[in-house]
């Protein structure tokens, strides 16, 4: 969990899943691991410690991993909003009658133009949503600055080792973080900047 203002980005949380029970899929004939707590059920404990902490925010952004009734229904319950990505075969009704007959349309199914929004309900969910189809092109190939430490890049396999790296990640990213606003550069001058000045020390040696 990651916290966003002016143009700063600041690790709140992480946990990392652990799956320690086998189970065999009947359809594969496979054994499998199943963690002990849902992906949903760790936002919720996050989010929960987030308030506990007196976090001041507009509103929380996730992905479709965690777009359940069940957190809907939690920020909701604690006066807060939130902004998510829906499944594309999630069932929306674009009115109180059509919910109330049950026509509802997949996601994928409406017709909507990029950035244009339309209110609407999902299936098994009480409150009104505000629907927008947003299409995101990353034309500069950017990247955010969990990318940049290599967070995704561990060889690890342990529980601990894994947490070490994660832990040292985010360390790296809050460094990133306070360069960038203490020099007034994003993270890829300060990168070019960096890679420059070791070139020269590396050439300056040669030289020698």
């Amino acid at each position: 969990m990651t916290y966003h203002h002016n143009n700063i980005l600041l690790p709140l949380n992480f946990e990392i899943i652990e799956k320690p029970m086998s189970y065999c899929d009947l359809k594969t004939r496979q054994i499998k691991r199943e963690s002990l707590i849902t992906k949903n059920e760790m936002l919720h404990q996050m989010f929960l410690q987030m308030l506990a902490n007196s976090v001041k925010f507009k509103y929380i952004l996730f992905d479709s991993w965690f777009s359940s009734k069940e957190t809907f229904e939690l920020i909701r319950k604690k006066k807060d909003h939130f902004i998510d990505a829906l499944k594309n075969n999630r069932l929306v009704a674009l009115s109180a009658k059509d919910r109330r007959d049950g026509h509802f349309h997949k996601v994928r199914d409406i017709a909507l133009k990029d950035g244009e929004f339309v209110r609407g309900r999902l299936k098994r969910y009480s409150y009104e949503f505000l629907f927008c189809r947003q299409v995101f092109t990353n034309k500069d190939g950017s990247r955010s600055s969990l990318d940049l430490v290599c967070i995704a890049k561990s060889p690890t396999k342990m529980v601990r080792t894994q947490s070490n790296h994660l832990f040292l990640s985010i360390c790296s990213t809050l460094k990133l973080e306070q360069l960038k606003f203490n020099n007034q550069m994003n993270h890829f001058v300060l990168k070019a900047k960096l890679y420059l000045k070791s070139l020269k020390a590396a050439y300056s040696k040669i030289s020698i």
